[in-house]
């Protein structure tokens, strides 16, 4: 499967239809973790291992909720032990039909995990016993039919975060972006609603023609020609925005919903960086 194709939008709707809502939702990126780091957030001991530490692993924090660990076949050999082992004794049910933890557990994968089971890159006894209900997710331009409910989602979220009104786009606005092809997928669509809503700062006509303007489509398709261009040139105009912070109230970790260290790992990636005379 491709990248950005929204598998952590559907774990987070499973999360949200699962009756388990009231319960956190915790993610770990196996693509960024190590494995030392990995193990400590996985451990059920972890206040007992490390009592300078006052918060609890993440598995611990997941308890009755969901755990979702995303690119699980960027997992090391490490990581698989650890995971085979929570999953046999921690995430099961004992003899009286009881799970300690009562965690629903969700990953995700950007390659075919049974071809990657044949070329031993990952544990078989792990991959039945995580695997029991496979979804695949097409990229978008596989299911354009989603674009405009998508993009009505991100609206909502980010009238939200913002304390917007900007209404749903009209099915005619929804259509002119299917002549996109959305090589960015998902992941796109959110940067290209995140950025019409910053853009706009709420005025709805603003948001409209920036969102629903052909010629933007069209333009947007010829500027960035690569995903990794169109991220890493959406991440400096939101840094330069909040003035290059990114922690706190005011930051951009809380304008792009990100937490603080996730951000700077993809700062770090793209290699965007502070100019010396900002």
């Amino acid at each position: 499967m491709e990248n950005g194709t929204g598998k952590e939008l559907v774990a987070r709707m499973m999360h949200k239809y699962s009756g388990r809502d009231n319960k956190a939702f915790v993610q770990i990126n196996c693509d960024t973790i190590s494995a030392r780091s990995f193990e400590r957030e996985l451990s059920v001991a972890l206040g007992a291992r490390s009592g300078m530490r006052s918060r609890p692993s993440r598995l611990e924090a997941a308890r009755g909720g969901t755990l979702y660990l995303k690119h699980i076949n960027k997992m090391s050999p490490s990581m698989q032990d650890v995971l085979l082992d929570l999953v046999e004794k921690q995430l099961g049910t004992n003899d009286e039909g009881v799970s300690p933890y009562n965690i629903q557990l969700i990953t995700s994968s950007t390659v075919s995990m049974q071809d990657l089971v044949s070329a031993n890159g990952f544990l078989e006894t792990l991959y039945y016993k995580i695997c029991s209900f496979p979804i695949v997710l097409p990229p978008l331009r596989a299911r354009k039919d989603d674009i405009p409910l998508l993009i009505n989602y991100f609206i909502g979220v980010s009238n939200k975060q913002h304390n917007y009104d900007i209404p749903k786009v009209s099915s005619a606005a929804a259509k002119d972006l299917l002549r996109y092809d959305w090589p960015g997928n998902v992941s796109e669509l959110k940067c290209l609603v995140e950025r019409a809503v910053i853009s706009s700062k709420g005025n709805k006509r603003e948001f409209k023609e920036l969102l629903v303007v052909e010629r933007k489509v069209e333009k947007m398709s010829k500027e960035f020609d690569t995903w990794y261009n169109h991220e890493k040139e959406y991440l400096t105009k939101v840094m330069n925005y909040t003035g290059w912070k990114i922690r706190g109230s005011s930051g951009a970790a809380k304008l792009l919903d990100l937490k603080p260290t996730t951000l700077e790992s993809k700062l770090k990636r793209l290699g965007v960086s502070r100019p010396k005379d900002v």
